[in-house]
């Protein structure tokens, strides 16, 4: 018989998976999902920031931005309430000292 060579070995279908590693899976997606989403709401507010012309353009993004945070933090974390406001305080600090700096 002759095989057939492959660069990398087929992956069975997600069917045949038993639940932990559909588990494991779903958790490798996630955590991918959430690291580009934390990236893009850290640079892309700061990239908007430094092409922004005037001072509402910048307080505008912010806004949109920190609203966006918390709409995130609360949707998926399970932290308490007083945590969620918390790291969206944080979040706020962090943009404006990168208005201040622009200016």
């Amino acid at each position: 018989m002759v095989q057939r060579l492959t660069l990398r070995p087929s992956r069975p279908s997600v069917a045949t998976l038993s639940p932990a590693k559909r588990n494991a899976r779903l958790l490798v997606v996630e955590t991918r999902l959430y690291a580009l989403i934390i990236l893009t709401m850290f640079l892309g507010p700061i990239w908007a920031l430094s092409l922004g012309a005037d001072r509402r353009h910048k307080i505008g993004v912010i806004s949109i931005c920190v609203g966006l945070f918390s709409m995130f933090m609360s949707m998926a974390t399970i932290g308490q309430p007083f945590q969620t406001v918390t790291a969206t305080a944080t979040y706020a600090a962090v943009l404006m000292v990168f208005l201040q700096i622009e200016d």
